[in-house]
């Protein structure tokens, strides 16, 4: 589902009355304490409330698309954070005595990686830090909202980019923002920020809508406050932590699970345990649940890094009986863009086949998809973020399968100096359905 984009005049009528108005309060509650959203539902507090109030508040950082939760960012630390449309707010713990300091967060970076540096422009700002220029009318909006301090240096020239609401822009990345020209607007609302918090929580996407007729069976939201060991095993059904034969390089650790904020993040870390240099997780209902036909349905963030390997598939509940299984989604983390989506079967002759397709699409490790997989007598149709990608009817299986994910170390494609350790793979809901 693209960006929603408003006619010109009207944009540029909201743009001016979010910046006069105060954010929607409900009652009883205070500007210094809290402001709730009815847009979103969600509400700002504290020393979050006191930032965005100080920093543009809704003409410049948006809605709040979550509320406060616990996150662990890209230098391995865990740190109470907060999304809002354009941004994420994130509280960097201070002294005792001290307020925590409020950052923005390195979006940016996150979802565009440093381009090599260019030569200085004529007439441009040109910060020797990260190698690019600023000029034009991003120059005089940087410097006009905030500067360094607020977006972080340039990671970019300005280029054009097609955005998601499929049209093309000039735009330029820096540390924590994304900068946009509307030349169809007037100034001051020609450069807008890019809406790289909702991109990163995934709110821009599709909502889950299996096909009609399909009923909800089995699920796990991970709204809890650790891993449902009753629903979920952590091991292969046969008790193995690794499975030589698809190269991989991890050990699969019972300790490798956080569950906070909805969310039930896969860990991998650069430690040894079990013979191996790695360690990392894996969910299975292999005991608990399996089915026969369905719409097996997963919302993931995904890790990026060399060596990375998450997946989301169904195996025979009868595993000395492999294959049939079908991948509903797999991707290396240094292809973020890429899944790819498969079916091992069996064929006439008794022996192991695949058929697969792969999709390229958004960057799957800077915000949630859905992946998923209708599996219906004699047809397979795979999904990201409802969208059919995929789809096969040769040999479909016809037996009970299990659903499992996991975050493997690619042995074939092994991690090197660039792999960020750690990394999680991030679990928003596992649903299946059955008509």
């Amino acid at each position: 589902m693209g960006r929603r984009r408003l006619g010109p005049a009207l944009a540029v009528a909201l743009l001016a009355l979010a910046a006069l108005l105060g954010p929607q309060l409900p009652a009883g509650a205070a500007a210094a304490d809290t402001a709730c959203f009815a847009a979103t539902g969600q509400c700002v507090q504290g020393p979050f409330l006191d930032y965005w109030q100080a920093h543009g508040g809704l003409a410049l950082l948006g809605y709040p698309l979550t509320g406060e939760r616990e996150e662990t960012l890209e230098d391995g630390r865990t740190y109470t954070v907060q999304y809002f449309e354009r941004a994420r707010l994130e509280g960097h713990p201070a002294p005792a005595g001290v307020p925590d300091e409020v950052v923005l967060g390195q979006l940016g970076r996150e979802q565009h990686p440093a381009d090599p540096p260019a030569a200085p422009l004529a007439g441009d700002a040109y910060f020797a830090a990260t190698g690019h220029n600023v000029g034009g009318r991003f120059l005089a909006y940087w410097q006009a909202n905030g500067g360094l301090p607020q977006f972080g240096y340039p990671l970019t020239e300005a280029f054009q980019q097609q955005l998601e609401d499929g049209q093309t822009y000039t735009v330029q990345y820096f540390e924590r923002a994304r900068f946009e020209e509307h030349p169809e607007h007037p100034a001051p609302y020609d450069v807008e920020l890019g809406q790289l918090g909702r991109r990163a929580v995934g709110a821009a996407a599709p909502a889950s809508v299996p096909p009609a007729g399909w009923q909800l069976v089995f699920a796990d939201e991970f709204d809890g406050a650790s891993l449902d060991r009753g629903r979920w095993q952590t091991t292969y059904p046969w008790g193995a932590r690794n499975n030589a034969g698809n190269v991989e390089l991890q050990y699969y650790a019972d300790d490798a699970f956080a569950e906070a904020g909805g969310v039930l993040s896969i860990r991998a870390e650069r430690r040894a345990a079990g013979g191996y240099q790695y360690t990392s997780g894996m969910i299975s209902s292999y005991g608990a649940f399996a089915t026969t036909y369905g719409y097996a349905e997963i919302r993931a963030k995904l890790p990026r890094g060399k060596g990375y390997w998450p997946g989301f598939w169904l195996a025979p509940a009868d595993y000395s009986q492999w294959p049939p299984e079908i991948d509903v989604f797999e991707a290396a983390g240094d292809e973020p863009n890429t899944v790819t989506m498969t079916y091992h079967y069996k064929d006439a002759q008794g022996q192991a086949q695949k058929v697969s397709g792969d999709y390229t699409g958004p960057d799957f490790t800077a915000g949630f998809h859905t992946f998923a997989v209708a599996w219906s007598p004699g047809l397979l149709v795979w999904y990201v973020d409802g969208v059919e990608r995929f789809r096969t009817t040769t040999a479909v299986a016809a037996q009970p399968m299990y659903v499992m994910a996991n975050l493997a170390i690619d042995g074939k494609n092994p991690p090197d100096a660039s792999t960020p350790f750690p990394a999680t793979y991030d679990i928003d809901y596992i649903r299946v359905y059955h008509r």
